[in-house]
């Protein structure tokens, strides 16, 4: 049986497309975004990301893992704005995958545990 269980201190790598403006207007051309930070989850739903790279704020989530290993979860900005996100644990929980499902940047980040 696989151990699917997201708990501890992860360095996140993530690249992908912003795709529409903080007001959410599309771009008229999407730009290119990386981003690296530490994540925390409590291995309770929570999670606090706090990014090495671009916007230096602070994002508070939380998440659900189930028993197949996928994950889902959402975190708000600053603005407001909620974004939600997809992915699959790997590893007994060493490695995720995860990509945003909307709205916002087009993005996918891999997980590794510290």
């Amino acid at each position: 049986m696989q151990q699917c269980h997201l708990e501890g201190t992860y360095a996140v790598s993530g690249s992908g497309w912003v795709v529409t403006g903080r007001d959410g207007a599309p771009l008229e051309s999407p730009r290119p975004i990386t981003v690296l930070g530490l994540l925390v989850a409590d291995g309770d739903g929570n999670t606090t990301f706090t990014p090495q790279t671009g916007d230096p704020t602070t994002l508070i989530g939380h998440y659900t893992v189930n028993a197949d290993c996928t994950f889902s979860g959402s975190n708000i900005s600053r603005e407001g704005t909620e974004s939600q996100w997809v992915g699959i644990v790997l590893s007994g929980g060493n490695k995720a995958f995860q990509t945003l499902t909307g709205p916002g940047p087009v993005l996918s980040f891999t997980w590794e545990r510290v």
